[in-house]
């Protein structure tokens, strides 16, 4: 689906994006000392994946859709992660009805 994979490409450049603004002036010393700084760059998503078009850490996924961050509603593998675990809740008897979607 290509609409899905252009969004998984906005929501992994988001998530790279705010990463970096959360790393201090002191923190990108370090990264820069212990040479580390290509693991946080930009252009890597969730969960540090470089392939925006592969499935890495659902639980990272999961977390980042459930977050208000930027591109966090852009996360389809997130969204999809809530529907399958409303699905499982629902066969189970067990959704409240207040998931996300």
């Amino acid at each position: 689906d290509t609409a899905a994979l252009e969004r998984m490409k906005r929501a992994h450049l988001a998530y790279g994006q705010t990463r970096m603004q959360l790393v201090t002036p002191q923190d990108q010393t370090e990264l820069q000392m212990r040479k580390w700084t290509s693991a946080l760059e930009e252009a890597r998503g969730v969960a540090g994946i470089r392939n925006h078009a592969a499935v890495k850490c659902l639980h990272a996924h999961l977390a980042h859709y459930l977050s208000s961050d930027a591109g966090s509603q852009d996360n389809v593998v997130g969204a999809w992660v809530v529907d399958a675990i409303c699905e499982m809740e629902a066969r189970q008897g067990l959704s409240d009805g207040n998931e996300k979607s």
